[in-house]
């Protein structure tokens, strides 16, 4: 038996905390626990969108360009303490440093980067052909935000996957209640950046819990949800929206393939393959999870893919 086994062997497994509300983060390489939190209250979540609607009456009333400076307090105060960010990605998802810069906190980065220099002009209104009946009118889009946006994160992308659909909502005008996964909450990361940056009080409001937390969020009746995740979970959550016609939008996990033609660079193809499909771990709602390949390079290129993933 190697050494790594025997090491395994040895991790002590903490006792979950006895209350029955109790959510438990752990380190999932050694998993100790980390620390552990109660599902809020009835009052707590009510409490939390009170926020976010009053938030929403001054968030509505700013110009886009007034959103796009308040998100570069954030983008600052990101590249300050991204090392910090890092540590934190790491220790409740166990990626490598160089995942967590790059697939979680450089694509917070970005998305403030893309809205600062396009964000007024995505927002500008349009001017539009005017029907007939209306002859002598001039028509426009006009766009206003919605309202409170939930949005709800999965585990796998824990900081990516939370800024930046934050992000998006808060330059169209809306206020965010954010609920993450209870596995990687990041518990406080997002309020330490808020305030720390100086970004506008309660635009962003943080609720931590499970399942039940989700659905009483719901019941509070955001003007729009945005859940990633499970295709199961997200059936449940849209039904339940539904119920109160609140718009809801998805992004579940899929079969998705790679097909690779006969004329393609094989070596780059399988490399390609072995990245889409290993990325962390897998853990991607794109990860590649089957491959369609001509039957003329068929067997060379499954020799140069196991090849390379036995390099690995």
């Amino acid at each position: 038996m190697s050494e790594a086994v025997l090491a395994t062997d040895k991790i002590r497994i903490e006792p979950i905390p006895a209350a029955t509300n109790e959510i438990v983060v752990r380190d999932p390489r050694s998993q100790k626990i980390l620390y552990s939190f109660k599902e809020p209250t009835d009052a707590e979540v009510s409490a939390a969108f009170a926020r976010a609607r009053a938030a929403f009456e001054k968030t509505r009333a700013m110009t886009v360009a007034a959103r796009v400076r308040e998100t570069l307090k954030l983008r600052d105060y990101i590249l300050k303490h991204k090392e910090k960010i890092v540590d934190r990605i790491v220790q409740e998802t166990g990626k490598a440093r160089v995942d967590a810069l790059m697939a979680d906190v450089a694509q917070a980065l970005a998305i403030i980067d893309l809205y600062s220099k396009s964000a007024e002009k995505y927002l500008a209104d349009e001017k539009v052909p005017t029907p007939i009946i209306l002859q002598g009118k001039k028509s426009y889009i006009h766009y206003e935000p919605m309202g409170i946006a939930l949005i709800i994160s999965p585990w796998n992308f824990p900081f990516n996957l939370a800024m930046v659909p934050i992000i998006t909502a808060f330059v169209a005008g809306n206020s965010i209640v954010f609920k993450p996964s209870e596995w990687t909450p990041l518990k406080g990361l997002i309020e330490e950046i808020v305030e720390g940056s100086g970004f506008m009080k309660d635009a962003i409001t943080v609720v931590y819990g499970g399942k039940d937390t989700g659905q009483r969020l719901i019941d509070e009746r955001p003007s729009k949800i945005l859940f990633t995740g499970s295709t199961r979970a997200g059936k449940q959550i849209m039904e339940q929206a539904a119920k109160y016609l609140i718009p809801v939008e998805l992004e579940l996990g899929g079969k998705d393939p790679m097909v690779v033609f006969e004329d393609v660079d094989i070596d780059r193809a399988a490399h390609g393959a072995m990245w889409g499909g290993l990325m962390n771990c897998g853990q991607t709602c794109t990860s590649i999870e089957r491959v369609l390949v001509h039957e003329r390079i068929h067997d060379n290129f499954v020799k140069a893919l196991v090849a390379k993933i036995e390099d690995l």
